[in-house]
């Protein structure tokens, strides 16, 4: 959790979401025909011993699909330089992403932002938010022999917990199982079989996530049934893997390069309701929870909201 990549990305707009990128068959097939190489944090304090432990764990008890073992990032990257086709590779990292604009500002101060600006401006390049995520990253090496992607999970931040390890396990168990079968991406995301299952589904809703001023207005925008829940119990929901339930999660999508909360069937790990990032403040270093707000709560169950927000 010690790297940090900086990216440069255009500004992005609320439609046309993606959650996680979906293998192409052929990948899907070779991460089966491989062992699963999960990488371990170099254990410098006991909170890495304890995320080692949870991986180790969650993949242990969760990952049917291969073997799996567990190696150092030292390891791993021994493996692809040798170039070892036996391996699929699942490594993670900190990143951070940085939305970089320009304005153009004249002698009297008057600024634009459509170039060249005004005569005899002077183009001034400032930062209008960041981003922080952690990622994991699935590669293998593919019929040519190149290391490729095959798809990446992305977290709002880099202290991840066991349940973000199941998550983890249960998306890319979700994602490699279903491409392998040769499942179209839009089957996989069925926009009206989600949108049925939310409607069954009691909804669980960290009370952490929301401002005490969006509590008092959930009522107003979400009918179906639903819990506000402290840590303890929203953690205890999902790891048991309570049937009938599902639970909102922060997380980072590589697709589109933004943060996005989803409703997460805790029985399973399926993804069943999507919305991007709202209420953008330029200048501001936006945090994860800044997504959330009670009003999109009423878009979970609805169908031209998921359809727009859940293409592939």
């Amino acid at each position: 959790m010690k790297n940090s990549l900086i990216y440069v990305f255009a500004l992005f707009t609320l439609n046309s979401f993606a959650q996680y990128e979906y293998p192409s068959v052929d990948d899907a097939k070779i991460v089966l025909e491989s062992t699963l190489a999960v990488q371990l944090l170099d254990e410098e304090s006991e909170l890495d011993t304890y995320a080692n432990d949870a991986v180790i764990e969650v993949f242990e008890e969760n990952w049917n699909l291969t073997k799996v073992v567990f190696l150092s990032k030292a390891e791993i990257n021994a493996l692809k330089e040798t170039g070892d086709k036996t391996y699929a590779y699942l490594t993670h990292f900190n990143a951070r992403q940085i939305d970089q604009r320009s304005m153009y500002i004249d002698k009297q101060g008057r600024s634009s932002f459509i170039g060249p600006g005004p005569i005899n401006s002077v183009k001034h390049n400032y930062t209008a938010f960041t981003f922080s995520f952690y990622s994991y990253e699935l590669e293998i090496f593919n019929k040519k022999n190149k290391l490729q992607s095959v798809t990446e999970i992305g977290f709002a931040n880099g202290e991840l917990l066991k349940i973000d390890y199941l998550f983890l396990c249960q998306q890319l168990d979700n994602l490699i199982g279903s491409a392998s079968k040769d499942v179209p991406a839009k089957e996989y995301y069925n926009v009206e079989r989600n949108i049925k299952k939310n409607e069954n589904s009691k909804l669980i809703l960290l009370s952490d996530f929301f401002r005490e001023k969006d509590i008092k207005k959930m009522d107003s925008f979400y009918e179906n049934e639903y819990e506000l829940v402290d840590m303890e119990k929203y953690q205890d929901i999902i790891l048991s893997k309570e049937s009938g339930k599902g639970y909102v999660k922060i997380i980072w999508s590589h697709h589109h390069k933004m943060y996005m909360w989803t409703v997460v069937n805790a029985e399973d790990g399926a993804v069943i309701s999507q919305m991007g990032f709202g209420g953008i403040k330029f200048g501001k270093n936006h945090d994860a929870n800044d997504i959330i707000k009670a009003k999109h709560l009423s878009y979970i169950t609805s169908k031209m909201a998921q359809k727009i927000n859940n293409k592939y």
